[in-house]
């Protein structure tokens, strides 16, 4: 035997094979906040993977997320830390462009401490040094610190994509910076709040470049005029539209061959403009206004005018009178017979209904290709929207037995939504469930269960904790809490489930409480050793587990992503084959989260 044998076959991997194990694995994390975590964590492996990982300068070109804010400002061995880590990040990634994003805290950009001020100086000098390997950069900056970018004006010959947030509370003198960057493709800004003063007039790009262009500002002048007319080769412009009288110079109709995406936001309920514009390659219209006096006429002169082919397409009007506007919709929906997805903050039930059905003009269904529908609520609108869920229940269903194939259909509520919505409520109403029970009901009983549970789940939670005499519950009171679960375990146990009564348990939360309860250490259970109750529950837990997935794999439509979204299942959903998916039906699927790019990615503001 060796004197040294290896600990692990690992250590002998030749470094090609390595370099595209940890190439994997840098792409899978390559939208985290901090890509690198995962490549450090394979060099304390050993000093092979170490020498392979730091001499593969690919794996490093993106830096991932550098945040300068008070925890890494101070003590001074903190900002140490952040200005080495820097200089380290470029020392690996060598002479290749990198991706990285650069986020000054909000909270320094009100009264900024010098020695705050000399970190974040320091921060960027080594940015700033290595300007001409930035590739996809991102900027959140206080507007006093805007002026750091101009040590790289004229200095950005690999820059593609630029993401700039200014933010409060004062205006930039200047945002040139990027107006010479002969590979730039992608601009974002966002100014967010309200400013005095027009902030595009200090917005200098080589527009003629451009490909995509976005935009949050609140303006006080037209200003997707100039990258319509001076960007002949853009492809996606997303920007709103003043409250001010409309600039004469877009009275002509203006004519774009290449843009693909519109999403417009108009701060008034004045969207005549889009009667002015002739897009032939539009594919993807979103528009969200105040109103809808001409909303829905003015899309479709856009759109029989450019002869273009719409696809995706978002309607967001935010107002009451929109209830009042049935057909509108529809009328819209009949000039779009290749739509693939729909986004709407409520649908008038005349729309919904010719959404359902076949139309009557022997054409077959409206927007026949439809794959994807969202309602989405942006705002307080609509208050009392349980119309729609039962109107979108039959919508899903039909549909998907008309065209035999599922359509992903979701209720969404955007971040700037002010109301309250109960999303078990919703579920039983999108399946079918009854919400109404007279008193002595078996709601009365389940609920009974529910705060029974509930309170020794409350118990379980400080398990760990040592009890002490004087902590130690009375066996009066255990031997009272016990019967109480004694009594709630016979009920559970010669419950019958089936269709009429188990929306009970999912508008009551059971699954999902009795899969706590039963995870609870038998210490938790009162008068566990007389009544041996924590083994009641683990098996009645593996018993309506079994048949709540057997049920939802047949009967159950709609399912609770987090608590801001509820989705459609079909019936040929792959979701169905799988037991844990299926569960996940029953109480809930992890919640998947917009950034607010993302968000504008499918028409909604924020």
């Amino acid at each position: 035997m060796p004197d040294n044998p290896h600990l692990s076959p690992a250590q002998d991997l030749p470094s090609d094979i390595l370099e595209q194990i940890l190439t994997l694995v840098a792409n899978s994390a390559k939208d985290s906040d901090d890509p690198l975590q995962a490549l450090r964590c394979f060099t304390a492996v050993n000093h092979h993977w170490n020498h392979v990982s730091y001499s593969c300068t690919p794996l490093w070109q993106n830096l991932g997320h550098i945040r300068v804010d008070l925890h890494n400002c101070r003590p001074e061995s903190a900002s140490e830390l952040l200005i080495s880590s820097l200089e380290d990040r470029f020392e690996r990634a060598r002479s290749q462009p990198v991706t990285f994003t650069f986020n000054v805290a909000p909270t320094l950009a009100y009264g900024r401490p010098r020695d705050i001020q000399l970190v974040i100086e320091r921060a960027f000098a080594v940015l700033a040094r290595y300007s001409a390997q930035w590739e996809n950069v991102g900027f959140s900056l206080p507007a006093a610190h805007v002026y750091f970018l101009n040590s790289v004006a004229g200095k950005l010959p690999l820059l593609e994509r630029i993401s700039m947030e200014v933010l409060h509370p004062d205006v930039p003198v200047r945002l040139d910076q990027f107006a010479i960057a002969p590979r730039l493709r992608h601009a974002s800004f966002r100014f967010p709040g309200k400013y005095g003063v027009d902030v595009r007039d200090k917005i200098h790009l080589p527009w003629s470049q451009l490909l995509s262009y976005h935009e949050d500002i609140f303006p006080q002048d037209v200003g997707f005029h100039l990258a319509l007319v001076g960007s002949p080769k853009l492809q996606s412009l997303i920007c709103s539209f003043p409250f001010t009288s409309i600039n004469y110079s877009i009275a002509v109709p203006v004519q774009h061959s290449t843009l693909t995406r519109l999403h417009l936001k108009f701060t008034a309920s004045n969207s005549t403009i889009l009667r002015r514009l002739i897009i032939p390659s539009l594919e993807d219209l979103s528009v969200v206004s105040s109103g809808v006096d001409t909303i829905f006429p003015d899309i479709m002169a856009l759109i029989q005018q450019s002869h273009c082919v719409i696809r995706s397409l978002a309607i967001l009007p935010d107002c009451a009178s929109y209830t009042n506007q049935g057909g509108a919709l529809t009328r819209v929906l009949n000039i779009c017979p290749e739509l693939h997805s729909l986004t709407v903050n409520s649908i008038p039930p005349q729309d919904l209904e010719n959404l359902t059905r076949p139309n009557g003009t022997g054409s077959g269904l409206v927007v026949p290709s439809l794959r994807r529908l969202i309602l989405c609520y942006t705002s307080s609108f609509p208050i009392t929207p349980q119309d729609d869920y039962y109107a979108l229940r039959d919508l899903a269903c039909a549909r998907e037995e008309m065209r035999r194939k599922p359509l992903e259909l979701s209720i969404e509520i955007a971040p700037s939504f002010q109301g309250e919505v109960s999303w078990l409520k919703v579920i039983g109403q999108l399946e079918g469930f009854s919400t109404r029970h007279h008193v002595g009901s078996p709601a009365g009983k389940v609920g009974r269960w529910v705060h029974t549970l509930g309170i020794l789940l409350d118990e379980g939670r400080n398990v760990a904790e040592v009890r002490t005499e004087d902590s130690s519950p009375s066996i009066l009171r255990e031997s009272i809490s016990g019967l109480q679960l004694l009594k709630v375990a016979r009920e559970m146990e010669a419950y019958e489930l089936n269709r009429g009564n188990i929306g009970l348990l999912y508008h009551r939360e059971v699954p999902l409480l009795l899969e706590r309860i039963a995870s609870l250490p038998p210490e938790t259970f009162p008068l566990e050793k007389v009544f041996d109750l924590s083994a009641w529950t683990k098996a009645l837990f593996r018993k309506w587990k079994s048949l709540l997935i057997e049920d939802a794999r047949v009967n159950g439509r709609w399912m609770r992503r987090g608590k801001h979204t509820v989705e459609f299942i079909g019936r040929e959903s792959e979701r169905r084959e799988d037991d844990d998916l299926v569960w996940e039906m029953v109480v809930g699927a992890p919640e998947t989260p917009r950034t607010r790019a993302e968000w504008l990615e499918v028409g909604i503001w924020l």
